[in-house]
């Protein structure tokens, strides 16, 4: 149903407005403070990439920045092989799409992918648009709290803000602590 939505070609659009605005400049303060970190260039993967607006931008503002777009409900990735590991993830309003079910194991294959941090928005509020069974394409709406909750099992959340309608979830690799000492050493 997902890929349904996709392919009309309007699916996304506040995602996609998000990784324009506020959710860029927010992702290219972490990757500047990350590279300053860890001294090299920095891979990041886009997990729900959309139309890899977000990769797009990066790849514009950054000669250093190394960007795997990775959504396999959007045609234009959903051929591309599994991502491997990253420095750092972003998942801008994609977690609402996932049934609560499958929350769990998504989360945890990110986790699996990435070395140092990941950044999380997330809407807390029912979307404007319907799946082709008619549920909410936001098939789980939660609070800030219940989603932290849930983060918190594959990631070190190190901040939440709770808008209201959005979470936005800034967290660290559980094994971040140790990379950053491999790569130094």
């Amino acid at each position: 149903m997902q890929r349904v939505l996709h392919s009309g070609g309007r699916y996304g659009q506040q995602a996609a407005e998000n990784r324009k605005g506020g959710g860029m400049d927010l992702v290219s303060r972490l990757v500047v403070s990350l590279k300053q970190r860890i001294g090299r260039h920095v891979s990041v993967l886009d997990y729900g990439a959309g139309n890899g607006s977000l990769g797009r931008a990066l790849r514009d503002t950054f000669k250093n920045v190394t960007v795997t777009d990775y959504d396999p409900f959007h045609v234009d990735h959903a051929e591309k092989p599994e991502p491997g590991l990253h420095d750092m993830l972003v998942c801008l309003d994609v977690m609402e799409h996932v049934e609560e079910a499958c929350v769990g194991n998504t989360l945890r294959y990110m986790a699996d992918r990435v070395r140092y941090g990941a950044l999380f928005v997330i809407s807390l509020q029912d979307a404007l648009k319907v799946l082709p069974d008619g549920r909410n394409a936001h098939v789980t709406v939660k609070n800030a709290k219940w989603w932290k909750n849930r983060l918190s099992r594959y990631f070190k959340v190190c901040e939440m803000t709770d808008y209201g309608h959005t979470g936005v979830f800034l967290c660290e690799a559980l094994e971040a602590e140790q990379s950053l000492q491999q790569e130094a050493a």
